[in-house]
């Protein structure tokens, strides 16, 4: 299903019926043909963490977003629906709608250069060749926020392109289900303890 014919970008307006403290931004491409491809590994652990808290995507300002608490803070769960390369403007969008410091932003992404399922948390720095970062970090003009990457390892004798729209194999998918886990323990773990004690007992 085609998404982006249904949103429309407005200009942020003061949402006093909605305060949230965080926003989670899985990174990935919309569309089924997407499904399950080495690219939206941050769309499975989003959803991953909505469904594990009981919580629902609605559309919303060409995105899909959740309300999540954990203890004192409320959470907005973001999954853009503007393709990779243009994930900045919706996540710019949100933090400005609801005042939210970039240091309160965690985005969740793939990363090619890590093995299969390896996490690494890290605060600022480049994208590191990823377009949604790039896409990020240009429209916020701040490397300043939180990345959670999850390796997908990338083989010398494939083009970066063909090989993260490709599918995980099945074996694959199952060996990520432990990692997807841990992402959602990483995400409590950020909002509850901060950066440092979780990049202590995680990475």
């Amino acid at each position: 299903m085609n998404f982006l014919n249904k949103f429309f970008i407005k200009n942020p307006t003061p949402d006093k019926d909605n305060i949230f403290n965080w926003i989670i931004v899985g990174l990935g491409n919309p569309g089924q043909e997407y499904d399950d491809t080495r690219h939206n590994i941050g769309f499975e652990a989003i959803n991953f963490i909505a469904k594990k808290n009981n919580v629902i995507f609605k559309p919303n300002h060409n995105s899909l977003t959740a309300k999540l608490k954990i203890k004192n803070d409320t959470i907005l769960l973001c999954k853009p629906l503007n393709f990779m390369n243009r994930s900045g403007s919706p996540t710019k969008y949100f933090l400005d709608k609801y005042q939210i410091d970039t240091e309160k932003l965690i985005v969740i992404s793939d990363d090619i250069n890590l093995p299969l399922g390896k996490i690494r948390i890290r605060k600022g720095g480049s994208a590191g060749g990823h377009n949604g970062l790039k896409s990020i970090i240009k429209h916020l003009n701040t490397d300043n926020f939180i990345r959670i990457r999850i390796g997908i390892e990338k083989p010398s004798k494939i083009s970066t392109t063909d090989y993260v729209l490709r599918k995980f194999k099945n074996l694959e998918k199952k060996s990520l289900e432990e990692p997807i886990f841990i992402v959602e323990r990483i995400s409590e773990s950020l909002i509850t303890n901060g950066i440092k004690e979780t990049m202590q007992n995680f990475n």
